[in-house]
């Protein structure tokens, strides 16, 4: 994996060699990084299409989010059902793996892994217990509801007196595993969560498609060899 500023640069660097001679072009390495974030996400719907790729891949792994103690309504303030769990927030999971796209939700030691909902069956696993009579941890993460920083919001229960857990999965924006307020050092320090062959095949095809762009629009105009028709 690589950071994406990093790969941003080898990018821009070979579309700069492949237009060597070209004077016409221009490009920012912000434009870059957007879209080497398109073209991950492209890679990953292409590829689960064809069935060929694991979600293990491009997972992320989120230790040390902290909980809190909230009404499940998630309505005003003042609203309270009595149902409550602990709360968490966590980037949008990739819609294209589904309830794969979260592979663990526990504790930060990862001793105790907890059964995962993304629907509302989560309402049965409340008359579940385990083997010891007691009721069984689980989670229930509210895809339905995305917050204006693409963060959704997940519930534990059955685990009292739990103050962070750990979430590994894949995310749309895996910047925002930093949070919203950090996701410009993310995207300066963090590596993005891809393998080594993905990345390549996306460096390959955006340096492709610059090159192949410009070196099309800096052609010089054909003559015009045709001769206008006078009338007699």
């Amino acid at each position: 994996m690589a950071i994406l500023r990093e790969l941003a640069s080898i990018v821009k660097n070979d579309i700069q060699a492949g237009l060597k001679g070209v004077g016409n072009y221009s490009f920012s390495i912000e434009q870059i990084e957007r879209e080497l974030e398109l073209a991950r996400a492209a890679l990953l719907k292409r590829s689960s299409l064809q069935n060929i790729l694991k979600p293990s891949e491009f997972s992320q792994d989120i230790n040390c989010i902290p909980l809190a103690c909230e009404d499940l309504s998630e309505c005003c303030e003042g609203v309270d059902t009595g149902k409550k769990g602990l709360q968490f927030k966590i980037p949008r999971p990739a819609e294209i793996f589904g309830q794969n796209s979260i592979s663990y939700v526990g504790q930060v030691d990862r001793t105790k892994r907890y059964m995962v909902y993304t629907d509302y069956s989560f309402l049965a696993e409340a008359y579940r217990v385990s083997p010891n009579g007691k009721p069984r941890p689980f989670v229930f993460i509210n895809l339905g509801r995305v917050d204006e920083d693409d963060m959704v919001t997940g519930y534990i229960f059955n685990v009292p007196r739990l103050k962070l857990v750990r979430v590994t999965g894949v995310f749309e924006n895996p910047y925002l595993a930093y949070g919203p307020e950090g996701i410009e050092d993310a995207r300066m320090n963090m590596r993005l969560p891809i393998p080594e062959w993905a990345a390549e095949e996306i460096v390959r095809s955006l340096v492709n498609k610059y090159v192949q762009y410009y070196k099309a629009f800096n052609q010089p105009p054909l003559p015009n060899t045709q001769t206008s028709q006078g009338t007699a």
